[in-house]
């Protein structure tokens, strides 16, 4: 038996079953989940008959042959078309608005998470309304979040529900791209530095343009690494970044779009 999981679900968590087979785990003997990246196909063993919490298979087949991959063998990206593609964000000011210009001006698709009451909103396309139970998911405490980002965030409800947009955005999104400052603690400056840190706790392909350094870097081994420009490579991609966006960093995403999709 084969399925195809619902569009946005995150193949990442949890490792079972996943929808639509779940209420029919019990006449399924093994369980396998293929996961996309690029011209790679990841397998999954997410059951073995009694044992449904099996170790890692560490596999990785190639999408047109099914061969197996190599160690190391690099995976190239699918050139699928810009209207495959879904920018991932919450609406807000800065580099997020330029992420939504460039996803509409290239053709892709957009999500704006936002909240009933929410004022300044910058970008609509898109727009998805997070009710009360919805945002309750992304919930996160004062002291774990001082604990992770090293300094502390206003204590307001509307404060509060703009993170919780936030765990939305990352939680179904594939890769992680920010313009801003990585701090010399390592994360990345500013309330949107919380995707940062999400995608960081998730495992998520990490992306950051520091505007002061004027160069990308890419989160690796526990510590940030200076990258080539990169590319868009999932269909589902979350941009965040600053309010306060530089020439440079307007420039970088601009060049972003550019190397994914092709000059406009």
């Amino acid at each position: 038996m084969t399925a195809q999981t619902p569009r946005g679900y995150d193949v990442r968590q949890p490792r079972t079953i996943t929808p639509p087979c779940e209420n029919c785990a019990q006449l399924i003997d093994v369980g396998l989940l293929l996961e996309p990246h690029g011209s790679h196909v990841k397998v999954r063993l997410v059951k073995d008959f009694d044992d449904l919490s099996p170790p890692d298979v560490h596999l990785s087949l190639h999408s047109d042959t099914l061969r197996l991959v190599k160690d190391g063998e690099p995976a190239a990206s699918v050139g699928l078309p810009a209207r495959s593609y879904t920018l991932l964000a919450t609406g807000s000011a800065g580099a997020e608005a330029e992420f939504g210009a460039c996803a509409e001006r290239w053709g892709l698709h957009e999500v704006n998470f936002t909240f009933r009451g929410r004022d300044e909103i910058a970008r609509s396309r898109g727009q998805i309304e997070l009710s009360e139970d919805e945002l309750k998911l992304g919930e996160v405490s004062s002291a774990y979040l001082k604990a992770h980002m090293h300094r502390s965030y206003p204590d307001t409800p509307a404060f509060r529900r703009v993170l919780q947009a936030i765990w939305h955005q990352v939680s179904t999104a594939g890769e992680v791209f920010s313009v801003g400052t990585i701090m010399p603690d390592r994360t990345a400056h500013g309330g949107t530095g919380w995707a940062v840190e999400l995608a960081r706790h998730w495992g998520k392909p990490v992306h950051m343009f520091d505007q002061e350094r004027k160069r990308w870097f890419v989160w690796k081994d526990r510590d940030w690494a200076e990258e080539q420009p990169p590319v868009i490579t999932r269909e589902r991609f979350a941009g965040t970044g600053t309010r306060s966006l530089s020439d440079e960093g307007t420039t970088a995403i601009h060049a972003l779009f550019e190397r994914s999709f092709g000059e406009r």
